[in-house]
């Protein structure tokens, strides 16, 4: 099942953003991530607040997959938005993370789970009006970027270097059916 993260999803979706971190880790896709404890608890306590307060500060709500009353997975984002309070075309998908077991070549593989939370997320940035979603990835990270750009029926793509000398950025130009 796929919804909007509730309250009380909170500490099943803090322990799958730990796992996301060691999964990171692990594979060195960011050798600074391992020595950046501020950072993590930066974005745990962001976490905290989009589950927690998802309509402030122009974040979508945190979309969560359900499978045997267990979160396996969450994507988060927020969409950008000026001062007037305006949508601009632009959103942001900060983190979408399925758990390392129901992942393509896992033991409880769920097939399409990735791409339906991802639009998920999609519906959130048409509902407000917003045309691009960009995701920042770690370019050794080949999982990630077969993934964004097997989607490519959804979305046009286009692929730049993204700030950090560690990611890609792909800048996903929602297509809308008429």
């Amino acid at each position: 099942m796929f919804r909007s993260s509730k309250p009380e999803d909170l500490n099943s979706i803090l322990l799958l953003n730990r796992e996301f971190f060691l999964y990171t880790i692990d594979r060195n896709f960011d050798p600074e991530l391992k020595r950046n404890k501020a950072l993590y608890k930066k974005v745990r306590t962001d976490l905290k607040n989009r589950v927690l307060h998802p309509r402030k500060n122009n974040q979508t709500p945190v979309f969560v997959v359900e499978k045997n009353n267990r979160i396996i997975g969450y994507a988060t984002g927020w969409i950008l938005k000026n001062k007037s309070g305006k949508t601009i075309t632009n959103a942001v998908l900060e983190n979408i993370f399925i758990t390392v077991a129901y992942r393509k070549g896992g033991p409880k593989y769920v097939r399409g789970t990735g791409a339906k939370l991802l639009n998920k997320f999609r519906g959130a940035c048409r509902k407000n009006k917003s045309h691009k979603i960009n995701v920042d990835y770690y370019t050794t990270d080949s999982d990630a970027e077969n993934f964004y750009l097997s989607k490519s029926a959804q979305f046009s793509i286009s692929k730049e270097k993204a700030r950090d000398p560690n990611k890609t950025r792909l800048e996903f130009i929602i297509k809308y059916r008429s």
